[in-house]
C-alpha cells in the first residue's frame, strides 16, 4: 500500500509499505532492488520501499517501482498499461502545495 512520508527537511516522498499479496514482507526485503527507508508510521518505526520524492522525476520512479514490482510479482502486470497511461498525458499539479 502506497502512503507519503515527510522528511526532517521536509521533503515529501511516495513510499510503498510492502504489502504485497502472496509475499511476505520479510521475503519482499530480500528480493527487491529498490531502496528501503525507515519511517515512524502511527507511531511505531516501520520499513518502506522508497519510491522517490515529488517532483518533476516522480512519474519515472514509479513506472521503475512498478516494472521491479513486476519482475517480483507477475499479477502486477496490469499496473504498468495504467502507469505509462498517466505517464504519457500532460497532467498540471495546479491546487497542489508545491515543494
Amino acid at each position: 500500500m502506497g502512503a507519503f512520508a515527510k522528511s526532517s527537511n521536509g521533503n515529501y516522498y511516495l513510499v510503498h509499505r510492502g504489502n504485497m499479496q502472496g509475499i511476505s514482507k520479510e521475503k519482499l526485503k530480500e528480493i527487491y532492488k529498490g531502496e528501503w527507508v525507515t519511517v515512524i508510521d502511527g507511531g511505531k518505526k516501520s520499513e518502506v520501499m522508497l519510491i522517490g520524492q515529488l517532483d518533476n522525476s516522480l512519474p519515472e520512479r514509479i513506472r521503475d517501482f512498478v516494472y521491479e514490482v513486476e519482475k517480483i510479482k507477475p499479477s502486477f502486470g496490469y499496473m504498468i498499461e495504467k502507469v505509462l497511461d498517466v505517464s504519457a498525458k500532460e497532467e498540471s499539479f495546479a491546487g497542489h502545495p508545491t515543494i
